[in-house]
């Protein structure tokens, strides 16, 4: 496996996150098929090692690779066959990432709806856990994206709907870049996380009480506000 070095445009992680699903879709690498290790690729694109370690979280995030301990990073035995099959553009457009969150709203409230009369008292403890997580992390002085994902998961998973799981933790994976990217102003990441912590709490209320309707209505104003936090964060 060859790649070429990066051209100097856009967000380097984006890039290469795209040169390497490339490789795997077109079958440069195949099912199964070990990738280079995280220096060799660096050095082939002319990029940090931190650079290709986000790049790879987020492919590992839309299942295209899996890492096994001692061996190394592997595409998915399934290839693509197993890997929910969308045009998802790079988010590095605001308009691109609204797209994104109109789609995952509709999905998002659906699920919670569910998960409000299909949640079982584990699945309330779960949430009300990553709630707390999230809030450990917001005091910490953390982004907290990895938090705030866990619980759409939860949320999901709740539902007991496995293609509104698939699709979910697909997207959910794709607007990691963006979510991160926003957060990292730190003017606003305080402002952003007490928000956010006010709108989960709702959720995990409505679904706790069995209260779909409620769930479903307090989702989609948390997705609402989420992108206004996300267009104010990117711009």
């Amino acid at each position: 496996m060859q790649l070429q070095p990066l051209p100097p445009r856009g967000s380097l992680v984006d890039q290469v996150v795209s040169k390497l699903t490339a490789q795997i879709r077109d079958g440069t690498v195949k099912p199964g098929g070990r990738l280079p290790g995280e220096v060799e690729i660096a050095r082939q694109l002319r990029v940090s090692r931190s650079v290709v370690r986000e790049a790879l979280t987020i492919l590992r995030a839309e299942e295209l690779i899996e890492s096994r301990r001692g061996q190394g990073v592997f595409v998915n035995e399934q290839g693509t066959a197993g890997v929910l099959r969308l045009k998802i553009p790079d988010l590095s457009e605001i308009k691109q990432v609204q797209d994104m969150l109109e789609l995952r709203a509709g999905l998002e409230a659906q699920a919670a709806q569910l998960a409000a009369a299909r949640r079982s008292e584990e699945d309330v403890a779960l949430l009300e856990e990553a709630l707390t997580s999230m809030i450990v992390a917001g005091e910490a002085g953390l982004p907290g994206v990895e938090e705030d994902l866990y619980f759409h998961q939860l949320v999901a998973a709740a539902s007991k709907n496995a293609s509104i799981i698939e699709v979910l933790n697909f997207l959910g994976g794709s607007l990691r870049r963006s979510i991160g990217r926003s957060r990292a102003n730190d003017a606003l990441r305080i402002e952003f996380l007490l928000e956010a912590r006010e709108e989960h709490m709702a959720i995990v209320r409505a679904i706790a009480q069995g209260d779909g309707e409620m769930a479903g209505l307090k989702m989609r104003w948390h997705m609402e506000r989420s992108w206004r936090r996300l267009k104010k964060g990117l711009c």
